[in-house]
């Protein structure tokens, strides 16, 4: 990956070959391996080694009386970007607050995908089990939210 933070004025920049390509003008951006990537670039002696910690990383959380799950956060008054124009760009994977912290750019809208959920999912789980807890359809969790999101983007005209 090849995003550039500029550490003094605190704004990251993901390039357009570093976000996916779903279809026309429309791309996604992981925010797990966002926030892979900004580890990485904090921990390089080289690069960020010396600044302030850019994300964090909560497992569950307690927003507006609702426990969500896993949140990528930019934190310390950083912001991002990218360098591309006239792109939809879907945020997939950890809730996130990346929505709030994007500099608007010509034509480009950023779409969160952030969801509520109660963390237990019954019978005591750890929220590392929560993806692997069938459901009543058999499906685990997480093929329950790839068929949703695959049903989500089908409803808009999108390809995932």
């Amino acid at each position: 990956m090849s995003y550039s933070v500029n550490w003094a004025t605190k704004v990251i920049t993901v390039p357009l070959a570093d976000l996916t390509l779903i279809s026309g003008s429309n791309y996604s951006l992981n925010t797990g391996d966002f926030w892979i990537e900004m580890r990485r670039l904090e921990a390089s002696p080289s690069d960020g080694l010396w600044a302030e910690q850019t994300t964090e990383y909560v497992n569950t959380q307690l927003l507006s009386g609702i426990t969500y799950s896993a949140i990528v956060k930019l934190i310390n008054g950083y912001t991002w970007d990218t360098d591309t124009t006239d792109k939809n760009i879907f945020l997939v994977g950890f809730n996130s607050n990346l929505l709030d912290v994007f500099i608007p750019g010509d034509g480009i809208s950023v779409l969160a995908n952030n969801s509520g959920g109660k963390i237990d999912a019954g019978g005591g789980a750890a929220a590392a089990d929560v993806w692997n807890y069938p459901f009543g359809t058999g499906n685990t969790a997480e093929e329950e939210v790839t068929k949703a999101r695959k049903n989500a983007a089908s409803a808009i005209g999108v390809s995932v």
